[in-house]
């Protein structure tokens, strides 16, 4: 039998083993040699999110504004508490203690919160003392402006050779559950990737589902695949960049109790005390 010659492996290209002589055209082989289609052949990833094996606070943390002012801190705390244990909640007051109309919900899961902020497709759910209130994970504050934003398009930094679109997608999916989406890396001329790449949600993703797992993607910030590390940022419009100093910073603000202080609502920024709290309600 004629040797097969062996085509050189160009740089970029991935091996996971090494191609038998004898295979047949179409076919890839596993490990034990057994030949199967090629489209058949699954794609398996390795994932670790510390925050969401530790059940992070930053993912159980939401944002409840549009509050009747009149709700007081024992309805407020009981409408949650039909989703699981709530560890903290706050209506946030003025000086004479009156409500200043939002407020902040810690559930004691990252599951109650992800129930939560689904049930926000049905606006009959919702209601507390006769007015829909608005529900969003909280943004820990010291994440620049733009990251505050509602987008569908996320930045993904430090992607290594041997990450794909395919091996994102089923991470995406797998771990947030996002099914309608486009993952697009950038590469040079000769195909060699350049380290980074986009996450854009389809059009017809249900808005408010879409705002809530890119806010998750974004909290979780490092991610942890196949033994690489990437980041994930709301994408920036070509005229921002990129670069922010992350964690740590931003201080001031409005103090509460509980540690709830210190954060951004939706109308513009508390003056204050400096303190505690390190969330935005987006």
């Amino acid at each position: 039998m004629a040797d097969v010659e062996q085509q050189p492996i160009m740089e970029g290209e991935q091996h996971a083993t090494e191609v038998a002589p004898a295979q047949s055209e179409g076919f890839e082989t596993y490990n034990d040699a057994t030949a199967v289609p090629a489209e058949t052949k699954p794609v398996q990833i390795e994932w670790k999110i510390t925050k969401i094996e530790e059940n992070a606070e930053e993912l159980r943390k939401l944002f409840v504004g549009g509050l009747n002012r009149e709700t007081t801190d024992e309805q407020f705390r009981e409408h949650f508490s039909k989703y699981g244990e709530v560890i903290d909640s706050i209506i946030i007051r003025d000086e004479n203690k009156l409500s200043r109309g939002f407020g902040f919900v810690t559930f004691g899961t990252i599951e109650a919160t992800d129930t939560c902020i689904k049930d926000k497709k049905d606006e009959s759910i919702h209601v507390m003392q006769g007015k829909k209130v608005d529900i969003k994970r909280a943004i820990p504050k010291e994440l620049p402006p733009s990251q505050h934003d509602s987008r569908d398009k996320v930045f993904l930094g430090g992607i290594k050779d041997g990450i794909t679109e395919e091996i994102l997608g089923k991470y995406f999916e797998d771990v947030f559950g996002i099914k309608e989406k486009t993952v697009s890396l950038k590469r040079d001329p000769e195909g060699k990737l350049k380290g980074f790449g986009f996450l854009t949600l389809d059009a017809d993703t249900d808005d408010m589902l879409k705002s809530d797992v890119v806010d998750k993607i974004i909290i979780v910030e490092r991610h942890n695949l196949n033994g690489t590390q990437f980041h994930a940022k709301k994408a920036a419009p070509k005229n921002q960049s990129y670069n922010y100093r992350g964690r740590g910073g931003h201080g001031g603000g409005y103090r509460g109790r509980g540690g709830f202080g210190g954060y951004q609502q939706p109308y513009g920024q508390m003056g204050g005390r400096g303190g505690g709290n390190r969330y935005q309600p987006y």
